[in-house]
Formats: structure tokens, C-alpha cells, sequence
């Protein structure tokens, strides 16, 4: 009896299945056919005419899909799109002569600009390279090196014969020491050669000289 109830149940689901698949080709070609006939609905219209013999209104569908004979040729199509390119260039050249000569016009009216002077002073005059501050016996002095190098010290009584080396701020080289008040002789070494302070006029001995007072 167990053997007789397995294979019932066997076989009634492989009809279970058998049904199942059934349904879903089933399913699969009705929503085949319904999305067909809804396309070809979207290229079909109704047109109402009248038979000329029987002079009845009549309903007629129309296939948009396909060419109704009253469709313009490629050569047709051609030659209006050239004309109307044609005509676009027309209008663009218009423009632009008409844009070209409203500013010759207006270049006839308008004075003329004389050209400004340019201001040959050499900035460089503005320059100090020495800045001197404070009062008492001791003073604050400030050495500044304008010219690109890549290393600048100076050398002086003030510093006992010995170079003291500048810094770099905001693209400028400077130092600020505290110097008596007195009459000194300086050169800047720059890239290891003396160079006299290309800013300071006053010099003696083939050196720059400072008073300090």
C-alpha cells in the first residue's frame, strides 16, 4: 500500500508541474499578443470618407506604418534643406556687414586716444637698503638686498670682520643689527663674491659707507 501511495503522489506532481508549465507558456503568449496588437494599434488610425457611388459615410483604417504615395522625394527634401541653408547665410552675412560697419562709424566719431606716457623713473630709486632706527648709544639698522642670489651675507666693522648672513623675506634679502652710532665701511657677499650696495651711492675704498647717527 506505501509503494501504491508513493507513486501516486509522484505522478500527481509531475501533472502539477506538467500544468504549471502549461500555464506559463500560456501567459507568455497571451502578453505576446496583447503588446502586438497594442503597437500596431499606435500605427493605425480611422479615417471617415464617402463612396462616391453609394454616397455613404464610410469608416476606413489606415496603416500609418506604411507610405501613403503623398510623401515628398529625397530630392525634393534635398533641395529645400540647401535653399533654406542658403538663405541662413544670407541672413548671417547681412549681420555681420551691418555689425562691421556700425563700428567703422562709430570708430569715425569717437576722438582718437593719444597713447599715455609711460614713466621711465626707474623704480629701483625707491628702494632703500638700509633703514636706520632707535636712539640712545645703540641703534637699529636694517640692511636689505633686492637682486636675485642664492646666498647673501654682509661684512663690516659692525660685525667684526665676520659675515653675518641675511634671510629671505617676501623675496627680499635682509638683516636688522644692533649698531653704535659711528661711521662704517660694508660689502654684501653674494654667491661668495663682494659686491658693493647697489643702492647706496655713498662709498669710499671700493666699499659701501654707512653713518650712523
Amino acid at each position: 500500500m506505501s509503494e501504491n501511495n508513493f507513486e501516486s503522489k509522484k505522478s500527481s506532481k509531475e501533472i502539477w508541474l506538467i500544468l504549471i508549465f502549461v500555464d506559463i507558456i500560456a501567459l507568455c503568449v497571451f502578453s505576446y499578443l496583447i503588446y502586438n496588437s497594442f503597437t500596431n494599434s499606435n500605427k493605425k488610425t480611422i479615417q471617415i470618407s464617402r463612396n462616391p457611388k453609394t454616397e455613404e459615410m464610410v469608416l476606413e483604417e489606415i496603416d500609418l506604418s506604411k507610405p501613403t504615395g503623398q510623401e515628398p522625394k529625397k530630392e525634393e527634401v534635398k533641395e529645400a534643406k540647401k535653399e533654406s541653408v542658403q538663405e541662413l547665410e544670407k541672413e548671417i552675412k547681412k549681420e555681420v556687414t551691418a555689425e562691421v560697419k556700425t563700428q567703422i562709424e562709430e570708430e569715425k566719431v569717437l576722438p582718437k586716444k593719444e597713447p599715455k606716457e609711460v614713466n621711465t623713473v626707474n623704480s629701483d630709486v625707491k628702494k632703500e637698503s638700509v633703514k636706520i632706527s632707535g636712539s640712545g648709544k645703540w641703534r637699529q639698522v636694517t640692511f636689505k638686498y633686492f637682486d636675485t642670489a642664492k646666498s647673501v651675507a654682509i661684512v663690516s666693522g659692525f660685525t667684526s670682520t665676520k659675515p653675518r648672513d641675511l634671510k629671505k623675506v617676501n623675496g627680499v634679502w635682509e638683516i636688522t643689527l644692533t649698531i653704535s652710532p659711528g661711521t662704517y665701511r660694508y660689502m654684501f657677499i653674494v654667491d661668495g663674491k663682494e659686491v658693493k650696495d647697489p643702492y647706496n651711492k655713498k662709498e669710499s675704498n671700493g666699499r659701501s659707507v654707512i653713518d650712523i647717527k
